[in-house]
């Protein structure tokens, strides 16, 4: 807790151009202009990266900070991306433009953003609810449980980036496709998305399955971590061929307007499906119950998203 307390403290000032940062993002995307977006992220990845063992170690003319030293070079990562995202939207060939009166409030525009993007927010907060659930659960195990849950979050993400990007690229496709009824583009590009995103999810899970342990290694040579953490990294890495199809017809729902349903499906899933079997599995079977909750509850949501999405795609006519 005091080590939470100390960056937490610190972290909190980077919100204001993390928040920044992840609207131009989105503003950015939405121009046409992706690779800008990226840049944005890279800078405050590289930028992080650079300052961590600078401030947490002291190294060179840096104090060591340890904790503060890493959420110190959190919010100066972050700072960097807003600068740049500021710089990016203020280019001559952006269409954007930045104006002291755009920053206050208009209840028609706010109520617009929040009727489309509300799906994204109980889905964000959903996660957060069930990582929450998630940690209170494997504290009974010992703070080695946690740890590795942070393991096998982090590698996930690196693949799941991947595919919500697979996924958020589909999205508009077939929102244009379905605006102009070109429904046999529609179907295809789904096809395509759903075989890249399941390859990129076989072949990743193969990887990660066969080098668990060297993974493993890279963030903690403790014996004790290590076996907690190569069982829950394979387990947490075979939803990937799960997560995959799932990502890609939940954003093709999202694409053809059927928001509510996307949110209905993810918070079925969430809380519905695995915060039961998280509580359930782990008092019965263990700590290998809290990690198998996350594999069954995604098989069972696949089965019914898939249902919803083909009865969506039967509406269509090859055009």
């Amino acid at each position: 807790m005091p080590l939470c307390r100390e960056y937490l403290l610190i972290i909190v000032f980077s919100s204001p151009f993390l928040f920044f940062s992840m609207m131009s993002n989105n503003l950015l995307r939405a121009e046409g202009r992706p690779l800008l977006s990226m840049y944005v992220v890279l800078i405050a990845s590289i930028s992080s990266a650079i300052l961590d063992p600078f401030l947490i170690f002291g190294l060179g003319p840096f104090p060591r900070l340890g904790i503060r030293g890493a959420a110190l070079a959190a919010v100066t990562a972050q700072f960097f991306a807003f600068m740049f995202s500021l710089y990016f939207m203020q280019l001559k060939s952006s269409k954007y433009e930045l104006r002291r009166e755009y920053l206050f409030p208009n209840i028609s525009i706010i109520h617009s953003i929040y009727s489309t993007g509300l799906p994204s927010i109980v889905a964000n907060l959903i996660v957060s609810l069930v990582l929450i659930i998630y940690n209170h659960v494997l504290s009974d195990f010992g703070s080695m449980a946690i740890a590795a849950l942070g393991i096998c979050f982090r590698v996930n993400s690196l693949v799941t980036m991947i595919l919500y990007g697979i996924g958020f690229g589909l999205m508009p496709i077939v929102a244009y496709s379905e605006g102009a009824r070109l429904h046999h583009r529609l179907k295809q590009s789904v096809s395509v998305a759903m075989k890249a995103s399941l390859l990129i999810a076989a072949f990743s899970s193969i990887i990660l399955e066969i080098f668990a342990r060297f993974i493993i290694s890279l963030f903690s040579n403790d014996p004790a971590m290590t076996e907690i953490a190569v069982p829950a990294l394979r387990i947490y890495v075979s939803i990937l061929v799960f997560i995959a199809p799932t990502l890609v017809y939940i954003n093709m729902l999202m694409g053809l307007g059927k928001g509510t349903l996307a949110m209905f499906l993810l918070f079925f899933r969430d809380t519905v499906l695995l915060i039961p079997l998280l509580i359930i599995l782990s008092s019965r079977i263990g700590l290998l119950g809290a990690w198998l909750a996350l594999p069954i509850s995604n098989i069972i949501s696949l089965c019914l998203v898939y249902f919803w999405a083909k009865r969506e795609l039967r509406c269509f006519k090859t055009s």
